[in-house]
């Protein structure tokens, strides 16, 4: 079963009485810009269909702590939003981090506070993601993508097979620390299956080598 709206008028009492008397298990849920959403009644809709749940866009929601732990046990989840949002804390970010492992597409724009450390810890466990979106954040630095290319005893690089693998969409725009220079080098070495845009929005575009 599928819910989406963006109308921005879902409120409580919308939500606890289509958690109670849903005979359907949710697999998407669209909630982007319903700003009257409650924590309680978010978190409960989440929590009674983690199992089934595969999308769910929740940006600019307003989420508490109970939404977030709740996601963190949806362990089939595959695309997550959950731009524009509040600041998410080191406590509910590592659960969360650690417990999706089939993620595929996560958009984390504009959420206050989010740093290297938290995103690398993501990039660590979720070995399915390929689209990272975290557009407008300032403390994001180039470090988080270095350990994509690992140096091999025999000094050749290339690209790591624990870290973010699979990873072929990163969208950094409005991300003020981020060297273009280095990322290009990151997108060589991968050799086209890579593309990330920059603070302007812009492709660093792989270059075929010289015949």
């Amino acid at each position: 079963a599928v819910v989406s709206t963006q109308s921005g008028h879902y409120g409580r009492g919308n939500l606890e009485s289509g958690s109670a008397n849903c005979i359907f298990q949710l697999k998407s849920l669209n909630l982007s810009w319903c700003d009257e959403v409650t924590d309680v009644g978010l978190s409960r809709v989440i929590t009674s269909n983690s199992s089934s749940l595969q999308t769910l866009m929740i940006r600019q929601c307003g989420i508490g702590v109970g939404t977030l732990k709740a996601i963190a046990k949806c362990s089939n989840l595959v695309q997550l939003d959950i731009s524009t949002n509040v600041e998410i804390s080191d406590e509910v970010w590592t659960p969360l981090a650690v417990g999706l492992p089939r993620l595929q597409e996560l958009d984390a724009s504009w959420v206050f506070g989010m740093r290297d450390t938290k995103l690398a810890l993501l990039l660590h466990h979720c070995h399915e993601l390929r689209k990272l979106t975290i557009d407008g954040h300032k403390q994001i630095t180039t470090d988080l993508f270095r350990k994509m290319v690992v140096t091999m005893e025999n000094g050749r690089r290339v690209r790591s097979a624990q870290y973010a693998p699979r990873l072929q969409y990163i969208s950094l725009q409005y991300c003020n620390d981020i060297e273009d220079e280095e990322l290009w080098e990151i997108v060589q070495l991968c050799k086209g299956s890579l593309t990330v845009k920059n603070y302007y929005g812009d492709d660093i575009e792989y270059s075929l080598p010289d015949d």
